[in-house]
């Protein structure tokens, strides 16, 4: 297999594992509202198998000693011998963090690092955790505080010198050796005895013996255990060294004397192993990693490798085959055209022009009907639904609620809505801004939502819809809303505006004064709000992508935040028409062109204050000349010589003043990648007129706007 390959196969697992850990967690934040819901447990504990079994494909043996865990965890859940509580459903979700963060490095590497302390010590709490009985329970606090004891620097010393301490240890070693046993070790550091390097042998003893423990008992185990024995013998005789040998000797004359093939290696000869496994290892040196290697401390996903998270998850789509199918005939289909124009070429090589003019023409039209049904098919695989963007929500609801003590639910409608794929990471980014605001600013806490008469759990609904050509999301709470008294106040400390100015801004003004970089409300900073970044970055990030906002303030009642932003932020090929005004050619999208004429004397008037109108089948438009809007000289000054193009976008309809209609051209769509001088901008994008000349794409509201201003 060449290197691509293995790439490509290793990026389609990192891929697969990253989609699995966000349906994990949606289905752990699922599993806490509906704590018997079997289906659930069901699903949980397939990823965490899934996960463990991906893993061990590519010998991943930290990530995978990490899902075995939870895997056991959720076995326990589901033979319903635990219950799905509030402590279960924090336990996996912190584990989610951790797969996350070690998955995080495991892209950015392409290797994965050690367990990290915090790593080492859950996954020993979650073994503590399915041990059953209150003796084991016991003897594991027993250990922990044992280990603490002779750790301690006074005891060290003490240890070298005290007889009897050192016989004590010596009794425990014999009798109980687990309660010396360092269980944090984490999987993969080096483990030496005086130099000699028994890390290999050793981790594979261990991972037999966890197997074992987990019921996967096969013919292969007492094989594996038994030669990796004999291997640290020879290794500890070469190098002359007598305490571990008599160690391993008697653990092989034991596994010699009671193994049978009836049993095989069974929990008795586990056992065995596993006491003389945990004396061996009293003896070791444990070689740390380099604090600069360990994995990045989790809860949370680790900050530097997350973009290399998103690049190999926003490089991945699924294709509905037939789509692609659909695709591929139509590739085919243009093939055959350009055939066609090869036949042609030839025909006017050899002076035949006038007897293929036609064909050239019916050639031409087809060549751009498919070239468009093509460019829809390619949009339309790229579609994936929104609600990708919408994922990791509900687990940001309930760490921030958790976080600043409030009560919060999720609600999600029209995440089937099928958007491009380009939007969807950004549009992700603006939504946990969105919704920490709402639960951090807008829902109150438990007693305050008591005394004001509304359910202890606030309301948080998050609404995605197509508007007319665009995309639409809503985010409603029924929280406590903006407060404008309170934004007037702060806007005047702040030295945004002296008192007699902040007292003249409007409601609306005053609202919008919260998207302003380095603006909050809060009177202290907290790990959620108080920097004035949130909404700031809302803001930006929706006139990046090309988008609108507004806002709904219900004092006492709530707050709905209405984005509208377009559905694709990659280039277009639609259709548009091309109007000539002096010497600028504009287009206009067609889908928002009702129809173009030379207007009449009887249709043209001029009223005071509102300027020119026109008077169309009984209906009053404003006319708006677009050479005087642009700064550009029209050939033509009287709108009765010139061309009216009757245009409508959304509730808009104006007639625009052009000298001429060129006529309808297929627009390579582009978007602007600067921001306008004016708002709203008056141009949606750019492209290529005629081969060579770039012509600005009109935005319809954005020029009748600017009109009325």
């Amino acid at each position: 297999m060449n290197g691509s390959s293995e790439k490509e196969i290793f990026d389609n697992f990192l891929a697969e594992s990253t989609e699995i850990l966000r349906e994990l967690e949606r289905e752990v934040i699922v599993l806490e509202s509906t704590p018997e819901n079997r289906d659930t447990i069901d699903n949980i504990f397939r990823h965490m198998h899934s996960l463990k079994g991906n893993c061990s494909l590519f010998g991943i043996t930290g990530i995978k000693l990490m899902a075995h865990s939870l895997e056991n965890l959720m076995s326990k859940v589901r033979d319903r011998e635990m219950e799905a509580d509030r402590r279960v459903i924090d336990i996996v979700l912190k584990g989610t963090d951790h797969l996350k963060g070690m998955f995080g490095v495991l892209m950015e590497n392409r290797e994965e690092n050690q367990l990290s302390p915090d790593q080492e010590e859950y996954i020993s709490d979650i073994n503590t955790l399915l041990e059953s009985g209150a003796e084991k329970r016991m003897a594991e606090d027993l250990r922990k505080e044992l280990l603490k004891f002779i750790n301690l620097p006074d005891i060290k010393d003490e240890l070298e010198t005290n007889g009897a301490l050192k016989d004590l240890l010596a009794v425990i070693r014999t009798t109980a050796p687990r309660l010396l046993t360092e269980r944090r070790l984490p999987i993969g550091n080096p483990l030496l005895y005086q130099g000699l390097d028994v890390s290999r042998e050793y981790y594979t003893v261990l991972a037999a013996l966890a197997e074992v423990k987990t019921g996967t008992v096969n013919e292969q185990h007492y094989g594996r255990v038994s030669s990796n024995v004999e291997s640290l013998i020879e290794k500890h005789e070469q190098s002359g060294h007598d305490e571990p040998l008599d160690i391993l000797r008697q653990l092989k004359d034991d596994l010699e004397m009671m193994f049978h093939d009836e049993t095989g290696f069974d929990e008795i000869l586990a056992g065995i192993t596993e006491d003389a496994l945990a004396k061996y290892f009293s003896l070791l040196t444990v070689v740390k990693p380099e604090p600069s290697k360990q994995a990045p401390a989790v809860p949370g996903v680790p900050a530097g490798p997350q973009p290399a998270a998103e690049i190999i998850r926003s490089r991945q789509i699924k294709i509905d085959q037939g789509k692609l199918d659909k695709t591929i005939d139509l590739a085919g289909e243009i093939v055959t055209v350009s055939e066609f124009f090869n036949f042609l070429q030839n025909q006017f090589a050899e002076g035949k022009v006038a007897g293929n003019m036609n064909s050239l023409k019916d050639a031409i039209t087809s060549l751009q009907e498919l070239s468009e049904n093509l460019s829809r098919d390619l949009y339309d695989i790229r579609k994936v639904p929104i609600g990708e963007a919408f994922q990791n929500l509900p687990r940001l609801v309930r760490d921030t609620s958790a976080a600043v003590g409030k009560k919060a639910r999720l609600t999600i409608l029209g995440e089937d809505t099928p958007v491009d794929k380009s939007i969807v990471t950004r549009l992700e980014t603006v939504l946990v801004h969105m919704i920490r605001n709402s639960i951090d600013h807008g829902i109150e806490s438990p007693d305050e939502r008591a005394a004001a008469g509304k359910p202890e759990d606030g309301s948080v609904i998050l609404v995605a819809a197509p508007q007319g050509g665009m995309l639409g999301i809503t985010i409603s709470d029924d929280g406590r809303g903006i407060d404008t008294e309170k934004v007037r106040q702060s806007v005047v400390k702040k030295g945004l505006f002296d008192a007699t100015s902040a007292s003249a801004l409007t409601e609306k003004q005053l609202i919008d004064q919260i998207f302003l970089p380095g603006f909050s409300l809060s009177e202290k900073v907290t790990e959620t709000s108080g920097r004035g970044v949130g909404m700031d970055v809302v803001y930006s990030s929706i006139q990046e992508l090309g988008g609108s906002l507004k806002v709904d303030n219900r004092k006492g009642e709530g707050l709905t935040v209405a984005l509208t932003i377009p559905f694709t932020q990659t280039t277009l090929i639609k259709k548009g028409l091309a109007v000539a005004v002096g010497n600028s050619v504009f287009l206009i999208p067609i889908e928002s062109v009702i129809e173009s004429f030379r207007p009449g004397d009887d249709e043209i008037f001029t009223v005071e204050e509102k300027g020119e109108i026109v008077k169309r089948r009984g209906e009053i438009l404003s006319l708006i000349r677009l050479g005087d809007l642009f700064g550009t000289r029209s050939a033509l000054r009287n709108p009765r010589e010139a061309i009216l193009v009757l245009v409508q976008n959304k509730r808009n309809r104006a007639c625009f003043m052009v000298d001429y209609v060129i006529g309808q051209r297929q627009i390579i769509y582009k978007r602007l990648t600067v921001k306008p001088q004016r708002a709203p901008a008056p141009f949606e994008g750019v492209s290529v007129y005629d081969g060579s000349r770039l012509a600005m794409i009109l935005d319809i509201d954005g020029i009748i706007a600017q009109a009325k201003q």
